[in-house]
């Protein structure tokens, strides 16, 4: 399956200019949600601004930049460690994914969770308190 994307920007916010195509990119996306789909990105560009790309929120809501693995794969590896006990290799097993795969999405989604509860630190010690 192939599903395009693209911005939904269609003017540059600075001059008006319709936007133009700056290159198409293609890559293999593996989702819980999605299945297996072939991303076709159109990145798109001002001709008076050419520094400034405008790219899919879309896609960046799926799949992190250069990764195969969609978000949703991620979280799932991460519950399943993390909350459930699994090892990487039962994760493996179960959601389709190479154990170091399943390592390395589960840490990232660590990370991610520490630091969104890093910058909540204030508001959960708020609501604690009242």
């Amino acid at each position: 399956m192939r599903i395009h994307f693209r911005t939904d920007v269609k003017k540059c916010p600075s001059c008006g200019l319709p936007l133009i195509a700056y290159k198409t990119e293609h890559r293999t996306v593996r989702s819980t949600s999605y299945g297996e789909f072939t991303a076709i990105h159109h990145i798109m560009h001002c001709r008076n601004h050419p520094g400034v790309l405008y790219k899919s929120e879309r896609l960046l809501s799926i799949v992190s930049p250069y990764c195969t693995y969609s978000n949703d794969v991620m979280i799932d590896a991460a519950v399943k460690r993390f909350i459930n006990g699994m090892s990487c290799s039962d994760i493996s097993r179960s959601i389709g994914i190479s154990e170091p795969h399943a390592r390395n999405l589960s840490n990232m989604a660590l990370d991610i969770f520490s630091m969104i509860h890093q910058e909540s630190a204030e508001k959960l010690r708020e609501s604690m308190h009242s």
